[in-house]
């Protein structure tokens, strides 16, 4: 009957099929959210090592480029177009990648809101699938507890036991119409209190709690119900903008209807109670601000001077992105954490958590690689410099020879000029 009137849920979502197929072993929804996450950011892991690698590469470039671009503005005066092919000449030179300046963020970015969709859709269903089978639990104890007290009045037709189920619904129907009024009104406080009982022992089976957050389907927050109202349930009001609102359709389904089979568990939960206090949404903007203090340079695209730029301008343009990016993302984080289900935040906590431990070994590498590589670079640039010595020495040693040897040259002619005028005058005499 029941499915007949609201229908089984379904999964569609394949980041969501995932984390339910994790659930189904796991059988413990936080312990889901870990596992997921951690196996995904492994999954992950190489394009997180390339994505730092082309950001770090072209951070070198784009300094090593600087000085040449500063000359060849010079060089090539108000010609734009010019500077432009020759920067990118340069660019190429140099290994700098302008996709790939762009490319990490971009996946960064594409990815969080996938996954978001991943849990948005996790989150829809469960709600959907728990509302689906307190309905049954609702349903077949008001019907029951009709049977029951129709029994114990002896108000069953004959041969009640040997109808099927639709032949008995019938009856039941036909039966509770020839009840009068006070016989409907204590077979229907009958059935208040054990529907009552029976949603509300179902759904301490149905929800999945994790430490202090009562229900890990709604966000970390005082202002949070631990069992959403109709509004939020259907997504017709509720949240900050519409941000949190579960938007679950199920045919049929009105205010009425869910108040009658949630209200109950509604007055046990919500009363004087609420689902968190903001302990994870604070805790993942905290680990959002330092993993961005710990690498802030891989929270932008590395881009060298443009036209209209020298490199003092592009250096302070750079350093004011850093700085909002240092709050924007986090903020954002936060943004989230608040008004969406704690399982997104507990799967942001993991995954920044081990973004920060990754890129603490990742500096750590490439701190001894960069270590290594400036020792080479001193040692060349030392042999360069005597090489240069060397050869200003040699310069200077030829040009002084060139020299003597041209005096040498004019002192010759000279003494050959006087000597022949010399000749003419004796041959006068």
């Amino acid at each position: 009957m029941v499915h007949i009137i609201f229908g089984a849920a379904e999964m569609t979502n394949i980041f969501g099929k995932v984390i339910l197929w994790l659930f189904t072993g796991i059988q413990n929804y936080a312990l889901t959210v870990i596992v997921f996450t951690l196996l995904f950011k492994l999954v992950l892991s190489p394009l997180d090592f390339w994505s730092k690698r082309i950001t770090r590469k072209n951070a070198k470039a784009t300094k090593i480029m600087a000085p040449k671009l500063e000359q060849l503005k010079r060089e090539v005066g108000g010609n734009q177009q010019l500077y432009f092919t020759k920067q990118r000449e340069i660019q190429k030179q140099h290994g700098y990648s302008t996709f790939g300046a762009c490319l990490p963020t971009l996946i960064t970015l594409v990815l969080f809101f996938v996954i978001l969709g991943g849990y948005t859709a996790r989150v829809k269903y469960q709600n959907e699938d728990s509302f689906d089978k307190l309905s049954k639990t609702y349903y077949s104890a008001e019907y029951d507890t009709r049977v029951a007290y129709l029994t114990a009045n002896s108000k069953l037709p004959t041969g009640f036991d040997a109808l099927d189920d639709a032949g008995k619904l019938a009856a039941v129907e036909e039966t509770i119409k020839t009840l009068d009024a006070s016989e409907k009104a204590a077979m229907n406080a009958e059935i208040e209190t054990v529907t009552k009982a029976a949603v509300v022992t179902a759904y301490a089976e149905y929800s999945d709690s994790f430490l202090w957050v009562k229900n890990i389907f709604m966000p970390d927050a005082p202002w949070s119900k631990v069992v959403p109202d109709y509004g939020l349930f259907s997504g017709t009001e509720g949240g900050f903008l519409g941000l949190g609102r579960l938007n679950v359709k199920i045919e049929g389904l009105d205010q009425a209807e869910y108040n009658k089979i949630m209200g109950p568990i509604m007055e046990t939960q919500n009363t004087g109670k609420v689902n968190g206090f903001l302990i994870l949404p604070l805790l993942c903007f905290a680990l959002n601000i330092l993993m961005t203090k710990l690498n802030p340079q891989s929270q932008q695209p590395v881009a060298p001077p443009t036209f209209n730029q020298d490199s003092a301008a592009a250096a302070k343009q750079s350093k004011t992105t850093q700085k909002t990016m240092m709050f924007m993302m986090p903020a954002m984080m936060l943004l989230f954490a608040l008004f969406y289900s704690s399982a997104f935040t507990l799967y942001i906590l993991v995954s920044t958590s081990f973004t920060i431990i990754f890129n603490l070994i990742f500096n750590l590498i490439y701190k001894k690689r960069d270590k290594v590589e400036e020792e080479v670079a001193e040692n060349t640039t030392y042999v360069r410099k005597s090489e240069l010595e060397a050869m200003q020495k040699q310069k200077e040693k030829e040009e002084k020879e060139k020299e003597e040897k041209e005096k040498e040259e004019k002192a010759k002619k000279i003494l050959e000029k006087t000597n022949s005028k010399f000749g003419k005058d004796i041959d006068k005499f």
